[in-house]
């Protein structure tokens, strides 16, 4: 009889189980990973956006900053704008930044 050549099921099986642990223990550290990213991000964003309203306080002092006047003033851009409400980032009336802790 002649012998196959391959791989027997033991061996793709335990191939297969080790494939898998290491999965298991990979992906927890990368969703941790990501979310400390995540909220880096968030504070250079918001510290971003406590910049500019300080920019536009210091050219403006007796106008009171909202977000169409940084935006009309090109202190902020669209993008800036959008990454701002998507990470919960407000402007008060009084122009003091919070970002929501929802987020």
């Amino acid at each position: 009889m002649k012998r196959r050549e391959g791989f027997t099921l033991i061996e793709v099986v335990t191939t297969l189980f080790i494939i898998g642990l290491l999965t298991l223990l990979i992906l927890p550290n990368l969703y941790r990973i990501r979310d400390i990213a995540d909220q880096r991000q968030a504070k250079a964003m918001e510290q971003t956006v406590r910049s500019q309203v300080e920019l536009f306080r210091l050219e403006y002092p007796n106008n009171p900053p909202n977000l169409d006047k940084l935006i009309s003033g090109r202190y902020l851009n669209e993008q800036q704008v959008d990454r701002m409400r998507h990470l919960g980032i407000n402007i008060s009336k009084d122009g003091e930044v919070a970002r929501s802790s929802s987020r």
